[in-house]
């Protein structure tokens, strides 16, 4: 399919007036799509007694499926019940008013009870272990809120699982039932007949177009629109968008379910959190600072929010706030100021999962100083220096470095997993003899050498979509 905005072409004629000749493969049910979505639709629809076959449009040698970049978390509401409150208020187009609510009590009543289910059926698929995340720190009061459990998979090494091994285990039962998985074989459209029917799909196999008859049913599992900038433009609130999902993910689904009639919904709705992209790389990374000292600021230099509190999906709303005055979105870049101690200190972005995890699409240097070589990381040796480069009043950035040290508490919260690095609090530079603990005991934070002579920066594109072009950095 193109990568043009997303449209609809429901006139029947031009859908049907060019039926196959022949078909090249049929099955019962074709899936268009292969992550967890689409694994998941093949083994049901095979335990069922269905024929299945599965078309994806990567090659398997680089396959990025949005399960696989992922954390690897699965929901499983403790009960039908509490699930069906929580979504009766997260269902809401403005939380706060009830009468906002857009999802139906039967497709919530339906999620609930298949939400609940899942523990049962990755038991069933061979699962042996579950990793809780701890807390995450929400602090609204909606009934059933705390009855929302996300786990991770227990992996073979005694660990939690991340998104490589949520869908290598996903694999498993679809190999394991041979279920036929034809890589390198985008779908380019459904086929119907004068009914409207679905007979089959249209895909390009080996350079050339193939009919794949559906006997039964087409399932689309091939994701949102990611990796589509023009629909980005159109139908989302932002721009620039930073994805760190699958750049493969163009939104082709929709478009077929499209030309079927289908209508488009919550087209607008986001989640996300800060991301780091960058001009010479597809997908963007996301930001692991919580090991080391670092602040956030945006266009100006200000800090606008607690360090600590710029995490999780709701992260991007931070970022989404538009100058009236001077017409411009102020957030938008935000840019991060670390120190010397925090480059050599590790990765600035997970290795866990992402672009940089064990897919490998980018590896991460060990102390961030092939990044600083590409220039995805800018260096200057001061706080003058940088504002210089970024556009800013040197005095509005050292300001805020001052700020965050005085106004610093202990973190007493936990945030993630406690394998996660961002469960350890953030800190500001401290002298060489002043200890980790007695830095989080003061109110007052100590000045840093080390701060001033070497601040590095890296320029987010603030926000992803679930999971969302334009970039950071300059040379070093």
């Amino acid at each position: 399919m193109s990568s043009q905005t997303i449209r609809s072409n429901s006139d029947p004629v031009a859908l049907y007036q060019d039926l196959p000749s022949r078909w090249e493969r049929a099955a019962d049910v074709v899936v268009v799509g292969y992550g967890g979505a689409g694994a998941v639709a093949a083994v049901t629809a095979h335990d069922c007694g269905a024929e299945v076959l599965v078309l994806e449009k990567q090659a398997e040698a680089a396959h990025t499926s949005n399960t696989q970049m992922s954390m690897g978390v699965i929901l499983i509401p403790d009960g039908v019940t509490d699930a069906i409150a929580v979504m009766r208020v997260v269902g809401r187009v403005n939380v706060e008013r009830p009468e906002s609510l857009d999802i139906s009590e039967e497709v919530i009543a339906t999620w609930a009870q298949y939400a609940c289910s899942n523990r049962d059926w990755l038991i069933k698929m061979g699962a042996f272990g579950f990793v809780p995340m701890a807390d995450p720190g929400r602090k609204a009061d909606w009934q059933g809120l705390a009855a929302m459990k996300v786990y991770h998979l227990l992996a073979a090494n005694g660990r939690p699982g991340y998104g490589v091994d949520l869908f290598r285990f996903l694999d498993g039962p679809v190999r394991a039932r041979h279920i036929a998985v034809h890589w390198k074989s985008p779908a380019s459209g459904l086929i119907r007949n004068s009914k409207g029917e679905v007979l089959g799909v249209r895909a390009l196999q080996a350079g050339r177009q193939i009919a794949v008859q559906a006997r039964r049913a087409v399932i689309l599992t091939c994701g949102g629109f990611e990796g589509d900038p023009a629909a980005h433009r159109t139908y989302l609130s932002v721009a620039p968008l930073a994805v760190g999902g699958n750049p493969g993910n163009t939104g082709d689904g929709l478009r077929m379910a499209q030309e079927l009639g289908a209508d488009l919904w919550h087209m607008a709705a986001m989640i996300g959190s800060l991301k780091m992209k960058f001009p010479d790389f597809p997908a963007a990374f996301e930001e692991n600072f919580a090991t080391g000292s670092f602040i956030a600021v945006d266009r100006s230099g200000r800090r606008f929010k607690a360090e600590n509190g710029l995490i999780g999906y709701s992260e991007i709303w931070n970022t989404m706030v538009y100058d009236t005055i001077r017409y411009s979105w102020p957030r938008i870049p935000v840019h991060y100021v670390f120190d010397e101690k925090r480059r050599r200190a590790g990765p600035i972005v997970f290795t866990e999962f992402g672009a940089a995890g064990p897919l490998e699409m980018y590896r991460w240097s060990a102390d961030n100083s092939a990044e600083v070589a590409r220039g995805w990381i800018v260096r200057a040796d001061g706080l003058v220096e940088l504002a210089e480069y970024l556009g800013m009043d040197a005095r509005v950035l050292e300001n805020a470095r001052t700020r965050h040290e005085l106004t610093r508490l202990p973190f007493t919260s936990t945030v993630q997993a406690p394998h996660c690095p961002r469960s350890h609090p953030f800190l500001v530079p401290g002298r060489p003899r002043r200890s980790r603990r007695r830095s989080r005991s003061v109110a007052r934070g100590s000045s840093s050498a080390t701060f001033r002579r070497s601040p590095l920066t890296v320029r987010l594109i603030e926000n992803v979509m679930k999971t969302p072009v334009r970039s950071f950095s300059g040379s070093s």
